[in-house]
Formats: structure tokens, C-alpha cells, sequence
């Protein structure tokens, strides 16, 4: 659907493509800034829709040069949900983990209001 590529990854504009093909609704932000300049913003509207994001991280790799990770990721109430992992982490803390570099480069909001979410927002 998406045409996900094992070597050079997912694409954000083949995902809204995708999504534009399936008639869902949703709107794409390309960003390319520092992610934490952008996360306040994000984890507040992430609360209302989820939100997919298209992320560069860099870490310190193996035998002390640093590695780099083009990777996508869900935003939903505060909490972002990746396929790597076994459970949700805030997205502060996602930062913190990527030492050397986090990089929000798109967005992808979806026109789909999360059920409570004022309740969350509030709760947050």
C-alpha cells in the first residue's frame, strides 16, 4: 500500500498517497527542524488525532561512531508507539534516548478525533 522500501525505508509522501487512495482524511506537515522545537506542539494536538511522523535520529553507534535511523513513528495522547518496541513511550523521552540527534521531519495529522480526548488533554 505504502510501497515500503527495506533499504531506504517509507517514504512520507508514498504514506499520504496512500491514505489519499484509501479516501482517508488527513493533512501532511513537512517540517525538517529540530524535534524539540516541534514536540510541544505535536504532543498537545496528538491528544485530539493521531498523528504519524516521519523522524531522522541519530545515536552513538557501535565502536564510537554514530548511526543513523530514518524510522516512522505513531503519536496518539502524548505517546508515541513504534514497531520496535514493546510498549508506548512519552515523547519526551523518545528525544532524550536518540543522544546525539532527533529530527521531526514530517507530519502526518489524520482527521480522526481520538475517543475522550478531552478527558486526556485534561489529564495530561
Amino acid at each position: 500500500m505504502v510501497e515500503c522500501d527495506k533499504d531506504k525505508g517509507t517514504y512520507t509522501t508514498k504514506v499520504v498517497d496512500a491514505m489519499k487512495r484509501e479516501k482517508i482524511e488527513c493533512s501532511h506537515i513537512s517540517l525538517n527542524g529540530d524535534g524539540e522545537n516541534h514536540l510541544w506542539w505535536l504532543e498537545l494536538n496528538s491528544y485530539r488525532w493521531p498523528i504519524y511522523l516521519g523522524c531522522h535520529f541519530i545515536v552513538q553507534g557501535k565502536r564510537g561512531r554514530p548511526s543513523n535511523h530514518h524510522h516512522a513513528v505513531l503519536l496518539a495522547n502524548g505517546m508515541i508507539y513504534d514497531g520496535n518496541s514493546h510498549r508506548e513511550e512519552p515523547i519526551g523521552a523518545v528525544a532524550e534516548k536518540f543522544n546525539k540527534k532527533f529530527v521531526v521531519k514530517d507530519a502526518i495529522i489524520f482527521h480522526h478525533e481520538l475517543k475522550g480526548w478531552k478527558q486526556n488533554l485534561e489529564a495530561a
